[in-house]
């Protein structure tokens, strides 16, 4: 008796799953570029800062982008992609509030804290993007909540230089201070949680996972608490502001590439699923 052929031959199924990835991380890009083309254009144009710094900003911005298109591209069925994009999006978001418009500037006033939020979450979704507990769930929101919910007092009792005053309900210095201190606190606490949960995670791996899971995750957690502690920073330091900008853009334009090698050269096993869409 003669076989029949399968509806749906595996080569036939797995083409068009390409073809629109292809398509959709193709849209991202060019998104992802035109709004860094234009947002660049407003720096040289309309800049509140140094040019070459903005500019390097909004680079880096799409340098996250571009890292997650790459990780979204060799691993579909994990999210680790979608959230660099994210990231590269909020920080292409917080740098247009150094542009001199009104509209911009209170767009990256909300959107200031909002990457270091979304890194928090590249740290507790690694490698997979996937969030794999109620722990690391819990405290990516914690993240979320300290750099978009907590930093809301600051601009809404207290207009922010450069900021139009459009977001002010009420001027109370007193509650700014308070929520500052807040903010602070809640912020240290949710990233030392995180560093433990990454302890934990570590002594779990093998070892040659252990040794890129290492990597990734300390120099995340260092980055988090470059920016977090900028003030710390600067009075250890004594760098001035221009320089200590520098040195964080520095140090987030690693961020990308740290969390792509990591996924890509760090044994992590694929999923049937992530097989199946492979050509």
């Amino acid at each position: 008796m003669k076989r029949s052929r399968p509806l749906f031959p595996p080569a036939a199924g797995r083409a068009p799953l390409r073809t629109s990835l292809r398509l959709a991380l193709l849209q991202v890009g060019l998104t992802t570029a035109a709004v860094t083309g234009v947002e660049i254009a407003l720096f040289v144009h309309d800049g509140t800062g140094p040019v070459g710094a903005l500019v390097a900003y909004a680079l880096i911005g799409a340098g996250y982008v571009a890292a997650g298109i790459v990780a979204w591209w060799r691993r579909p069925s994990g999210r680790l992609g979608a959230l660099l994009c994210l990231c590269g999006a909020a920080l292409l978001g917080s740098a247009a509030g150094n542009v001199a418009n009104p509209t911009l500037a209170v767009v990256g006033t909300v959107l200031a804290q909002l990457p270091i939020g979304v890194l928090l979450h590249l740290l507790l979704a690694f490698p997979s993007g996937r969030l794999p507990d109620r722990r690391s769930r819990l405290l990516a929101v914690g993240g979320y909540v300290v750099t978009l919910v907590l930093p809301i007092p600051a601009y809404v009792f207290g207009p922010l230089p450069g900021v139009p005053p459009v977001l002010v309900v009420a001027e109370r210095p007193d509650l700014v201070a308070l929520f500052a201190r807040v903010t602070t606190a809640t912020g240290f606490l949710v990233v030392a949680l995180t560093a433990l949960v990454l302890v934990q995670r570590l002594r779990a791996a093998d070892r040659r996972q252990r040794r890129v899971l290492a990597a990734v995750s300390g120099y995340g957690v260092f980055s988090i608490l470059l920016l977090t502690g900028s003030a710390v920073v600067a009075w250890f330091t004594g760098l001035d502001p221009f320089t200590q900008f520098v040195v964080q853009m520095a140090v987030m334009a690693g961020v990308p590439v740290a969390f792509l090698a990591g996924l890509l050269r760090g044994g992590f096993a694929r999923t049937a699923e992530i097989e199946e869409l492979d050509e």
